[in-house]
């Protein structure tokens, strides 16, 4: 026995519900008036009832029509977009992309990255806004987040960037002039460049080896903007503790030095993270394993 496709003439049927009009339903759908009245009756005829009621002037549905109509509520929009989804994964990439990102890991982690992208998939737009809080992707919109490992949640996929290392360093003109500290808790004597947005205030927490120190800097500048944070310290204003993707190149160039050699700040895990759902969208996955990709690269340079 030939198997009944249940959804047939549905669209046809919610689409004549709405409009009310056999010629309009005809002209949305883009078939003719004799096929939109073809499929009416054919739907009613596998429901056994008849759903509108005819005239020359007026179509109105009936109880069972009003009722098929309520049980069908959303499914049109559902499948639409599906079918937006569904071309968007199979053709050419397009729409927005937004991201969340910390001060700072746009310009040093996902510059390259973007401006290849954006050169290859000419249609997409990309959205990046800087937060240090951790925004409801969902809620808010956002497709992708870049986050440490404590700023991670339940629900999303996350996908590994790279461990990142975190250094005290100053210019070699703030030396010069200030000297260095030797010991951490000497570090209370110097002017200090500060992260505004750490959750544990004033306080830089040191480690060598299994020995951990709390120190209580002295801010003489604070920011949540690791790039000014660095031109401040490039500048020779004061020391600054930051991760190597900010600081790692001025340090193998000379321009800044680090300091305690011996000890250092405790270093994170930096990872890309997104909604966990069924419908990942394409320009989604590609960008995740560009910068990914990217990232290997660049260390393997180093």
């Amino acid at each position: 026995m030939k198997r009944v496709d249940p959804l047939a003439g549905v669209t046809t049927f919610l689409t004549l519900a709405d409009l009310k009009s056999f010629t309009a339903t005809a002209a949305r759908l883009h078939i003719s008036a004799a096929t939109v009245s073809a499929q009416i009756a054919d739907l009613e005829t596998r429901l056994a009832v008849r759903l509108v009621q005819r005239s020359t002037r007026h179509v109105r549905l009936t109880e069972a029509g009003e009722a098929y109509r309520a049980s069908l509520d959303g499914m049109l929009e559902q499948a639409e977009r599906g079918m937006a989804l569904a071309s968007s994964l199979g053709g050419e990439l397009s729409g927005a992309l937004r991201i969340s990102a910390p001060f700072g890991a746009a310009e040093w982690l996902m510059k390259h990255t973007i401006e290849r992208y954006t050169r290859e998939h000419t249609r997409v737009t990309i959205d990046v806004q800087y937060s240090t809080r951790v925004v409801d992707l969902v809620d808010e919109g956002f497709d992708i987040a870049i986050r440490g490992t404590h700023a991670l949640e339940p629900n999303w996929i996350v996908r590994k960037i790279r461990n990142v290392a975190v250094y005290v360093a100053a210019s070699p003109a703030f030396v010069n002039r200030c000297g260095a500290p030797e010991l951490p808790q000497q570090l209370m004597a110097f002017d200090c460049l500060q992260y505004s947005d750490l959750s544990f205030g004033n306080t830089w927490l040191l480690q060598c080896g299994e020995v951990t120190e709390r120190i209580s800097i002295r801010p003489r500048m604070l920011s949540n903007s690791s790039s000014t944070l660095r031109e401040w310290a490039l500048g020779g204003l004061g020391i600054v503790l930051l991760p190597d993707f900010c600081i790692g190149e001025d340090l193998a160039q000379g321009r800044l030095v680090r300091l305690l050699p011996d000890w250092s700040p405790p270093g994170f895990e930096l990872n890309v993270v997104y909604p966990d759902n069924k419908h990942i969208s394409r320009k989604v996955k590609l960008f995740v394993e560009a910068l990914i990709d990217d990232t290997r690269h660049y260390e393997a340079m180093q």
